[in-house]
């Protein structure tokens, strides 16, 4: 059975909760936002596969192109809060202080919830 990648923004919800005293709270909070950000990301390039004749390369490539589908379909919103998320994740992942983590991580499933939303309500078009 084929991963369901919204699966990451449930484990995001859960790493960003303040009661995960057993996780380290940074790490878990940059993990949220690099959850997120692949929920998002991976539900949108498969959908666009199956229902919009998208066709991902599976390289790094898709994470340009994935944003510029959606804005091809009229969802501009959409793109730009993936691009965002990229870049949040990219921070999360790669730099070494973060001002507002917590901020960061609540800002980043909510832009994942509204691209879920949006990938939800495109008109199908294969």
């Amino acid at each position: 059975m084929a991963f369901d990648w919204k699966e990451y923004l449930s484990l995001a919800r859960l790493l960003k909760l303040p009661q995960r005293e057993a996780l380290p709270r940074e790490a878990a909070l940059r993990s949220a936002v690099s959850r997120a950000y692949y929920a998002a990301h991976c539900h949108t390039r498969n959908r666009a596969e199956a229902e919009h004749g998208f066709e991902p390369t599976r390289t790094a490539e898709d994470h340009r192109r994935v944003p510029e589908f959606l804005e091809e379909k009229g969802a501009d919103v959409a793109g730009n809060k993936l691009r965002q998320l990229k870049h949040w994740r990219e921070r999360c992942d790669y730099d070494n202080d973060i001002v507002d983590i917590e901020f960061l991580a609540h800002a980043a499933v909510q832009q994942a919830e509204d691209v879920l939303d949006a990938v939800e309500n495109l008109p199908k078009s294969v």
